[in-house]
């Protein structure tokens, strides 16, 4: 992906763009070599997210099972435990994020994540991050709790582009 990536922001950066956003959490991986490469700035979904978790002692990431991997989310926290769903639970999150990717969810999918909430919260998680594009589609539980990166991301935009004003 990175020189599909990388080509697609150097076409950004010449025709002038202010700063560019990569809403996928999974992709912020490679957001350090692009930082090397191109020298518009990038609105990173990471940090952004962690900025607003940095007062919690501890969080809970939501994610494809690439994301848990590399650990993007641990990188920005120094006094914030971050914890992932086990194997069995990230197995099955990471079965619900292809279906919801092919459009084939069924209510069993949005009952098991619930369930998978409600375990990291029980394990002493005091907010659950959405770190997947799309799993706020699926998820019901009290938004007070739930912090979806998507709706970060688009704060985050909307502060850079009044900050362009």
């Amino acid at each position: 992906m990175l020189p599909y990536i990388l080509k697609s922001a150097k076409q950004l950066e010449r025709a002038g763009a202010d700063f560019i956003v990569i809403p996928c959490n999974t992709l912020h991986e490679i957001l350090p070599i692009l930082k090397q490469e191109i020298k518009i700035p990038f609105i990173d979904l990471v940090e952004e997210t962690s900025k607003i978790l940095e007062n919690f002692k501890k969080v809970a990431i939501l994610s494809s099972k690439r994301t848990k991997e590399s650990q993007i989310y641990d990188h920005f926290f120094k006094n914030t435990q971050v914890i992932y769903p086990t194997e069995d639970e990230q197995d099955k999150v990471s079965q619900i994020i292809l279906r919801i990717i092919n459009k084939t969810t069924t209510d069993e999918d949005k009952s098991c994540l619930n369930k998978i909430i409600l375990c990291l919260k029980d394990r002493g998680a005091e907010k659950i991050v959405l770190a997947c594009t799309d799993l706020a589609n699926l998820v019901e539980i009290d938004n007070d709790f739930i912090i979806d990166t998507q709706d970060i991301l688009i704060n985050s935009i909307k502060i850079k582009m009044g900050d362009l004003k």
